[in-house]
């Protein structure tokens, strides 16, 4: 079986992907993140020479069980959740290299934007952004659903009367993941771009989740001590002075 990174296509988007970032008016905000078996890791912009980084430790891997899914996400959430505030009404570009969590973002506020504007689909869209996916393992109801009757459960997916297809979480954490990752998108309004990479193209938040110092650039290690000093000093400012730092104000 052909790997995605391997494709046509993907090395097309890729270098398409880097173009855009030499216009002169294409300056975009992007976050990368990561999850290993140990650790957390992502950066607020480019990989050749980010605005900031953070790492953190983890044990949900721990004995060999746990979701890669749930990680994955929980990276991007703590991502969201250190640079949100700076980042407020921005348009912002997030890359990971989980396919799955890449679907999820992509069908939500990319694919799920074009059939909220009704292109004669009869879709019925309530609360939070409903949106729907035909994969049977993903989210639950409770962030992927549309409130309806007359269920009628086929598989592992759920059919409504209205056809939309509701499928049944694997992992509740995944999906309590991504309501907190959409409560802070609603809260500081930002416009997401979901892009999947292949995992050594996302090398700068793969070293960072690996927790160590080796392979990372002095400019990089730079930001990590600032970083960890701020922790230490506590996060109740951290997002004021991110904004400050890093010129997102």
């Amino acid at each position: 079986m052909t790997k995605l990174s391997s494709t046509i296509s993907y090395k097309l988007l890729r270098k398409w992907d880097r173009l855009l970032r030499l216009l002169p008016l294409s300056h975009r905000w992007e976050i990368w993140s990561d999850a290993s078996g140990k650790g957390y890791g992502g950066h607020l912009g480019p990989q050749s020479k980010p605005l900031d980084v953070w790492q953190d430790k983890h044990q949900y891997l721990a004995g060999g069980k746990g979701s890669t899914e749930y990680i994955e996400a929980m990276a991007l959430l703590r991502s969201l959740e250190k640079w949100g505030e700076g980042l407020r009404g921005k348009k912002v570009w997030c890359y990971c290299d989980n396919y799955q969590v890449y679907q999820v973002l992509r069908r939500k506020y990319e694919l799920g934007n074009l059939m909220g504007l009704g292109l004669g689909l009869g879709l019925r869209w309530k609360g939070r952004g409903r949106y729907f996916t035909s994969n049977g393992l993903w989210l639950g109801a409770g962030f992927g659903g549309i409130a309806t009757t007359s269920i009628v459960r086929s598989g592992n997916t759920a059919r409504t009367d209205g056809d939309i297809i509701t499928p049944k979480a694997r992992c509740p954490k995944v999906t309590k993941t991504f309501e907190e990752i959409d409560d802070l998108i609603q809260k500081y309004q930002i416009t997401i771009r979901a892009r999947w990479v292949w995992g050594k193209d996302n090398f700068l938040a793969d070293r960072l989740s690996r927790l160590g110092n080796g392979g990372l650039t002095p400019h990089v290690l730079g930001l990590l001590e600032a970083a960890t000093a701020t922790s230490k000093d506590g996060r109740s400012q951290e997002g004021e002075e991110m904004g400050k730092d890093t010129g997102l104000t």
